[in-house]
């Protein structure tokens, strides 16, 4: 993929091109997304909302071309060339003289950064195990407060002058499935954990309130695949209108755009093709498939949607 110069500088929102330990970044508006896309060796970062380039000096110089002169932040520099691989680094014998050995506060941080990265991967696990002690914490809540009601009710009923508060809604103790009210209040609670599962992503939650994942599954199900497929297609750039789902999966996953952290329990490409079997499982059912299995597919792929989108959303705002 070429690294050509693009003259137009009418861009659409601020431009800041960064690095880190092994990378360099650029978080560009969604409109300018062309200009990352043309540099080899993009990933897409949905945790950053950025593109992401590993350091390389032809990366560099193609990102001097394409940013410096209209960059609104621009704070890279050329990494160091690698060491051709038939060329073996002089050994301590050789040249113990001139070896330095890295400083006590170096290694610190080594170990500090290390530490980090450890953190944020029990963060990662424990989302789940958080959203699920919330939604505990949410219903010991409720319960207390029922109790409450239904005390003050008493009381109410043995003193005429006592006015009756207001019922509140609560879970009941027998769920009902074929009744609306019921089938509201776990909508709203599933909808609540995949919301944290998102790491709270702001287009995650706007795009899923507007829909019924219990209510209607198969239109949410057809839906949240249009816009999974869109995503995808804006990562593959060049692709033919009548490309498959699956066929946009392996593309992007062959062509490595969407970064992942190594170690991130969030499997992106499997889960994608878990998604695309759900969604089949809608558009072409076969035997019987009852309200009951509707329901179980339905709430997984909004689980599993739930997790993939902070991964491949390009776009930070999604129409209905």
């Amino acid at each position: 993929m070429g690294n050509m110069i693009n003259p137009n500088t009418d861009k659409q929102g601020p431009i800041r091109v960064t690095e880190d330990d092994k990378h360099f970044v650029v978080e560009i508006h969604p409109n300018d997304r062309d200009r990352a896309k043309m540099i080899s060796g993009r990933q897409w970062d949905g945790k950053r909302i950025a593109w992401v380039y590993e350091k390389a000096p032809e990366t560099y110089d193609a990102l001097v071309a394409e940013f410096k002169r209209d960059a609104d932040t621009f704070e890279i520099r050329r990494p160091k060339t690698k060491r051709p691989p038939d060329i073996k680094a002089a050994s301590l014998e050789e040249d113990d003289e001139d070896f330095e050995w890295p400083a006590l506060d170096e290694l610190g941080e080594g170990q500090s950064r290390l530490r980090v990265e450890l953190a944020e991967i029990r963060t990662t696990l424990n989302i789940f195990g958080e959203a699920f002690a919330d939604q505990e914490r949410q219903l010991e809540s409720i319960s207390a407060s029922q109790k409450q009601l239904s005390e003050s009710i008493g009381q109410a009923g043995q003193r005429e002058s006592l006015a009756v508060p207001e019922p509140i809604e609560v879970l009941p103790e027998d769920l009902d499935l074929e009744n609306q009210a019921h089938l509201q209040l776990i909508e709203r609670a599933l909808i609540g954990v995949a919301y944290l599962a998102s790491e709270k992503h702001p287009s995650f939650i706007d795009w899923v309130m507007g829909h019924r994942p219990l209510g209607r599954p198969s239109k949410f199900v057809t839906d949240a695949h249009e816009i999974l497929k869109e995503q995808l297609e804006k990562h593959v750039g060049d692709v033919d209108a009548s490309a498959r789902f699956v066929e946009l999966i392996n593309r992007v996953q062959d062509e490595n755009l969407i970064y992942c952290e190594r170690g991130d329990p969030v499997q992106v490409f499997p889960m994608l093709r878990a998604l695309n079997a759900i969604r089949n499982r809608f558009a072409h059912p076969r035997g019987n498939f009852g309200y009951a299995e509707q329901l179980n597919r339905s709430i997984t792929y909004l689980m599993y949607l739930s997790l993939v989108w902070p991964k491949i959303m390009i776009d930070q705002d999604t129409d209905d």
